[in-house]
């Protein structure tokens, strides 16, 4: 076992690493602000850069360092689309291959000794082992060495490994490829992870077991209507200005800007809300509030509440009234001009922070004063840090229950909280606790990361409607990871998988929210164990979901 110690510790160390010196250089708006520069290199030095990005690429497949996708975005902006596929592809299979083998030789003891059962019960199937492999390396969302990870568990032959690897990996590297290609003739990353990229690659990745199961009818139950939301979903909706009443005169500090109305109304007035867009790319740049109204002159003064990050105010800037209150605004979603505002604002503007109760809860707390009352989930904000809430469906089913959330912190990139959640059952006369760790981020205009890890204590097995197995141990743990998505129209996607690390089982979700002024309301679907091709708690449920937030 000292090899297996010895090889955990440097992947550990690698990803830390990774983590701690190469964040900053794997956001893409680093690339695109240095593009001039380093395409002058590229294109002086084009045999060396090539060398220097396989390479990289290489690394990247073989230890735990994440960003392989964004590689092939990097790829395709400074090497063309199908240079970027070419390297890719090929260092896919070397690292890729090299890193399954390490981790057969220095974690076959490891695995025999802690998952022979779970090798011989669900992965003694050739053919579904290559089947998974394709699946999960068409998902967009797992790391590529997670994914290794998991062939190397299974017992899949180096020979189906060699060719079922790439094979999985193309659609996601040919994908990213051209737009980063796309990238270099545009060179803004508005509209970055386009949301249909995304679609084609989860419908990609589930046509090996959707071929399997597709004759059998409860899983047409299922394929369809997920199908036909995700079309659905793909509805946008664009905000057009065509009369620049007010405009941006100056830029009076880093937060503060001077308006000018061109209209000449004179009815504005302090705290009046406003959008700013840019006169060039009719985006919008941020959202600012009405400060300062000089008598007499057509000036007023704003200060600017939420700014898009990639994007710059300047004077010339148009700007159009909101009511934030109220839904008829027309303006496109994005992540930076979410409201964490005081003031009376829709619910369509905010971050979420109840999403469904197979899903649970994001990082972000309710404000203070605010309320979410459903049929599955009520909360109060306490204050703006702290909230209190009780799940319905639980007490319904006689397990009187309350939790409590606390945000640690939060800015323009993160947010990170902690909750935990008193359950009782009467009957067996047995307390249950749940403690959560929550982090938000947000990697870019339209897509938010959700992670949560949950560590609970021992429950009586017919006492939770999410899953039909007793828990043996004093404290299990699950990990549940998602990527949201905001639409156009400010509605929500999200879908991910969790790990229940005590059952050894892989789930997950996908929901599509519809939010109102007020009102939210989820439809989607989720599996306990994604091994399980039923309907019910051992398998796939549907989900409806609905609550208010005001």
């Amino acid at each position: 076992m000292k090899k297996t110690f010895v090889f955990l510790i440097v992947c550990i160390v690698a990803l830390l690493l990774s983590l701690l010196l190469l964040k900053d250089y794997f956001n893409l708006n680093f690339w695109i602000e240095n593009f001039q520069n380093l395409k002058i290199y590229v294109d002086n030095h084009f045999f060396q850069a090539s060398l220097i990005f396989v390479f990289i690429h290489f690394l990247m497949a073989l230890l735990p360092i994440p960003w392989l996708s964004t590689l092939s975005i990097i790829g395709g902006l400074f090497f063309g689309a199908q240079a970027s596929i070419l390297y890719s592809v090929l260092m896919t299979i070397v690292g890729g291959t090299l890193s399954f083998l390490l981790m057969r030789y220095f974690l076959r003891d490891f695995i025999k000794l802690k998952f022979s059962k779970i090798q011989n019960k669900y992965m003694s199937n050739e053919s579904d082992n290559i089947r998974t492999l394709i699946s999960l390396r068409i998902f967009p969302l797992l790391p590529f060495f997670v994914v290794t990870a998991i062939s190397s568990l299974s017992k899949i032959r180096l020979i189906n490994f060699l060719w079922a690897s790439p094979l999985g990996r193309i659609p996601i590297i040919v994908i990213y490829s051209y737009f980063g290609e796309k990238l270099m003739e545009v060179k803004t990353l508005d509209g970055a992870m386009n949301f249909h990229t995304l679609v084609i690659l989860l419908l990609l990745s589930v046509i090996p077991w959707a071929l399997k199961y597709l004759s059998r009818f409860y899983m047409k139950k299922i394929i369809w209507p997920i199908f036909f939301l995700l079309s659905f979903m793909t509805f946008e909706l664009r905000a057009e200005s065509t009369i620049n009443d007010f405009t941006i005169s100056a830029v009076v500090s880093d937060d503060v800007v001077q308006i000018q109305d061109m209209s000449q109304s004179r009815d504005i007035k302090l705290n009046d809300m406003f959008a700013i867009y840019s006169h060039e790319t009719h985006q919008v740049l941020g959202y600012a509030e009405v400060t300062k109204v000089e008598n007499g002159t057509d000036f007023f003064e704003a200060k600017v509440e939420t700014h898009h990050q990639s994007g710059m105010i300047r004077p010339g800037n148009y700007l159009v009234r909101l009511d934030l209150s109220s839904v008829n605004n027309s303006i496109p979603a994005r992540i930076e001009l979410l409201s964490y505002s005081k003031r009376k604002v829709a619910s369509k503007y905010r971050h979420l922070v109840y999403t469904g109760f197979f899903l649970g809860q994001t990082a972000q707390p309710l404000l203070k004063n605010e309320f979410i009352i459903g049929p599955s989930f009520m909360a109060y904000g306490y204050q703006d840090r702290l909230q209190f809430h009780t799940n319905v469906l639980n007490s319904f089913f006689r397990t009187p229950n309350v939790g409590y959330k606390f945000l640690f912190g939060r800015n323009s990139d993160y947010a990170f909280s902690f909750s935990q959640e008193f359950n009782y059952y009467p009957d067996a006369h047995k307390t249950y606790h749940e403690f959560s760790f929550h982090l938000d981020m947000y990697s870019n205009s339209k897509f938010v990361s959700y992670g949560k890890l949950k560590l609970f204590t021992k429950r009586p097995e017919t006492k939770t409607l999410t899953n039909s197995d007793e828990y043996v141990s004093d404290l299990s743990t699950e990990l549940q990871l998602a990527y949201g998505y905001v639409a156009d129209n400010w509605n929500r996607i999200i879908f991910g998988p969790k790990v229940d690390f005590e059952k050894k089982k892989v789930g997950g979700s996908v929901g599509y929210y519809v939010i109102d002024k007020e009102f939210h309301m989820l439809i989607g679907a989720s599996a306990n164990d994604f091994s399980e091709a039923t309907l019910g708690r051992e398998g796939y449920i549907l989900n409806l979901d609905f609550w208010w937030r005001f």
